[in-house]
């Protein structure tokens, strides 16, 4: 085929992503054509074997947060990878490994197994989750990432008053895209992320349901170093015999990425005895103007709205939280600390701290 600058460079980007290589070298030798032929020299050191990872954070919800990681980039001559991830803070902990056989793109484009357990405690609901999956996730057009995923699921948890133990059979698929000019300080992109999952209870699994979420992220620059950044979470639930399901998968509202000036999974329908038990709907929404008033720092004010809904607790309409805050952007991603007001709640101001990117 002719030759292309631009499929030399892609050659290289293809090679220096897919993990196995530390040093990537594509040289076209224009000046030595053999006949109709422009040779190529290709020098590649491999990348370690092991690696091993750690990382410490914190937010409001979580308190401190650490995480552990593992990851083999080449159990044998195939390329396959192991990896492995140990994560705990004051409200969940969890253990996951998943091993991956690479396809053409091995950068992004696996078949996957997966075997983990997680356990979460907030104030809503007790649980603890063993899962076992096979996924298969591959590029799409336009930039789109698509994971095609079936998962053996066994819950064991208490919220409100009940206490029970569910197993489920979900198949799903996920697609996501982004587009930033900057990952740690964008100044003009979007993220999209929507998720479709369900279970049926002909396929092993205690009760039927299908269930949708769409994660909308927006961020851009308008005049005199000011951004506006905006984000939206819609999911709805279609289920047979709602007391069994899994909180995991019942909507909820509240906490530093949802609707601050709430604790975490503060809100959504209630029961009889006034416990937040999760809703079949999801509509959250916030909008923010951040302004940079020095190189490293920069001020913001916000408004989030929204709730969960449906099901057969009593829903208490939109919740609205304001505030303000200032922001660090640091090297490693920006450390924003907000003070929230609930307009509708005894509460005066909730202290909200975050480290990592917006959206």
């Amino acid at each position: 085929e002719p030759y292309s600058a631009d499929l030399v460079s892609r050659f290289h980007s293809a090679l220096a992503g897919s993990g196995y290589f530390s040093t990537v070298e594509v040289r076209p030798r224009l000046s030595a054509p053999v006949g109709q032929s422009i040779p190529v020299e290709v020098e590649l050191y491999p990348s370690r074997k092991h690696r091993i990872g750690t990382s410490l954070g914190f937010s409001t919800n979580e308190r401190i947060r650490g995480k552990l990681t593992y990851e083999n980039r080449q159990l044998n001559r195939y390329g396959h990878r192991l990896q492995a991830e140990l994560a705990a803070s004051l409200i969940e902990q969890r253990l996951g490994t998943e091993y991956q056989i690479p396809r053409e793109r091995p950068a992004d484009e696996w078949l996957g197994f997966q075997a983990g357990m997680r356990r979460q405690d907030v104030d809503t609901f007790d649980t603890v989750e063993l899962e076992l999956g096979v996924s298969d996730t591959r590029r799409r057009p336009h930039g789109w990432m698509e994971r095609r995923f079936i998962n053996f699921n066994q819950q064991f948890f208490d919220i409100s008053s009940a206490n029970d133990d569910t197993t489920f059979v979900i198949p799903g698929i996920r697609w996501t895209k982004f587009n930033f000019d900057n990952p740690i300080l964008p100044l003009k992109g979007y993220s999209l992320d929507i998720e479709i999952r369900g279970a049926a209870d002909a396929l092993l699994s205690d009760t039927s349901f299908a269930r949708t979420l769409v994660n909308v992220g927006y961020v851009r620059e308008l005049f005199w170093s000011t951004r506006i950044i905006s984000r939206a979470d819609l999911g709805a639930t279609w289920v047979d015999d709602f007391d069994a399901l899994p909180p995991t998968e019942r909507f909820f509202a509240g906490g530093d990425t949802s609707i601050r000036g709430f604790d975490i999974n503060e809100i959504g329908p209630r029961d009889e005895n006034g416990d937040v038990i999760g809703g079949r709907y999801l509509a959250v929404g916030s909008i923010e103007l951040e302004k940079r008033v020095r190189d490293n720092w920069g001020i913001g004010v916000f408004a989030d709205a929204g709730n969960a809904y449906g099901g057969p607790g009593s829903s208490d309409g939109i919740r609205l939280g304001v505030g303000a805050g200032v922001r660090w952007y640091s090297p490693v991603g920006p450390i924003r600390v907000d003070l929230a007001h609930p307009l509708d709640d005894d509460t005066v101001v909730r202290l909200h701290i975050r480290l990592g990117p917006e959206l």
